[in-house]
């Protein structure tokens, strides 16, 4: 059981991400390996800023991996406690990351976006949502029937 002061607070870990943030060298950016796919539509290179929250999330993936290896199935209570605070880095960056390659890629909404080879950001379509809710929820919007429907009862 974790004690108070092992909890890891949001604020430390903000604070970290900052510090290797600004710790990386651009030589350490090492973009993906995987080509455009025939879907993909490259549409910008990715910013310096993107390399970096890439970066760094590689980082923090590649730290974990090296602790669950060490602890071979029995992690310390040191190990959860790093692995925790990996975690949440690891989940704070990504979404940071995503935020950034949507601020680059227009009607981010409709479009899944992707990081390929020689730092290329592309899109391809988004699915067909499974119901109406998600396409709520995904910000996808609603068919012109449904939407012109809703607008009018809204109206009574």
């Amino acid at each position: 059981m974790y004690q108070k002061e092992d909890v890891i607070g949001f604020g430390a870990v903000l604070h970290e991400i900052i510090e290797r943030l600004h710790n990386i060298d651009p030589v350490q950016c090492v973009p993906p390996d995987e080509e455009p796919g025939p879907n993909d539509h490259v549409v910008a290179i990715a910013t310096p800023e993107i390399k970096r929250l890439y970066t760094l999330r590689d980082l923090i993936e590649n730290e974990g991996v090296q602790i669950v290896d060490k602890c071979a199935g029995a992690p310390s209570d040191e190990q959860r406690k790093c692995l925790l605070k990996l975690g949440r880095m690891y989940k704070t960056v990504n979404e940071a990351l995503w935020g950034e390659v949507e601020l680059v890629i227009p009607d981010f909404a409709l479009k899944t976006n992707g990081i390929r080879k020689d730092w290329q950001l592309c899109w391809s379509e988004k699915e067909e949502p499974a119901c109406d809710i998600e396409m709520h929820v995904l910000r996808i919007p609603l068919p012109p029937e449904l939407a012109a429907m809703l607008e009018q009862a809204s109206r009574h």
